[in-house]
């Protein structure tokens, strides 16, 4: 595998020289053919080889890039080389170039959905901030009414990760929902949710439903 690496590494490094030296770096006697760095996608393919050389060198150099802790990066900026094969594929160009080109419209979609989980994560707060808190112990919950009683037991009063108690958290707890993973479970907390410093009881607010039934339909 490592003199594969090094095989596509020369192989890479040479067609840059090559295209360097045929057009340009920066600029040539010629209005035909562009200068190489001009060029978006070349300039994307020097970047790549750059990286790939100076990772190499280290390697043949014998240095541990693990105990150099500001150029471990350099390993993971090779994953780029895939994107070579953009700049040689005109179909893969012209999805790339539209997407690029979708992005201002894309932010202002994301704007409105933003300003729609703000909107429910405000309501959640005022709905069940502390309230998804509950007593963790190895004895039975029927007794366990309040956090005191917990805690008399010797039991954890812990709370969920996925939560309402302030903003951010309720956003971020939303925005989790919208990928349709684990927001049955959030629910269901919802429904149980009792108060402050309450113990859960089962089915408590049914009610409850409407508010994740209704972020569901908007947010998904």
């Amino acid at each position: 595998m490592f003199r594969i690496d090094i095989g596509f590494t020369l192989i890479f490094f040479a067609e840059a020289a090559i295209k360097i030296i045929s057009k340009g770096l920066l600029h040539n006697n010629t209005k035909v053919v562009e200068p190489y760095y001009k060029s978006a996608w070349n300039q994307l393919d020097l970047f790549v080889v750059t990286v790939s050389m100076i990772d190499l060198s280290f390697i043949v150099m014998g240095i541990d890039m693990q105990q150099l802790q500001a150029l471990k990066s350099f390993r993971s900026l090779r994953g780029l080389r895939p994107l070579r094969v953009i700049s040689r594929n005109e179909g893969m160009r012209l999805v790339v170039n539209a997407l690029l080109a979708s992005l201002p419209s894309m932010t202002n979609v994301l704007l409105v959905c933003s300003l729609f989980i703000l909107i429910f994560s405000i309501m959640g707060v005022s709905f069940f901030k502390g309230t998804f808190y509950h007593c963790v112990g190895d004895f039975s919950m029927d007794d366990i009414v309040t956090k005191q009683d917990c805690l008399d037991k010797g039991g954890f009063w812990r709370n969920m990760n996925a939560h309402f108690d302030d903003v951010l958290s309720a956003m971020l707890n939303l925005f989790q929902m919208t990928t349709t993973e684990g927001w049955v479970d959030v629910m269901n907390a919802g429904i149980d949710s009792v108060g402050i410093d309450m113990q859960p009881k089962y089915n408590n607010k049914v009610a409850a439903v409407t508010y994740f039934a209704a972020f569901m339909v908007v947010g998904s």
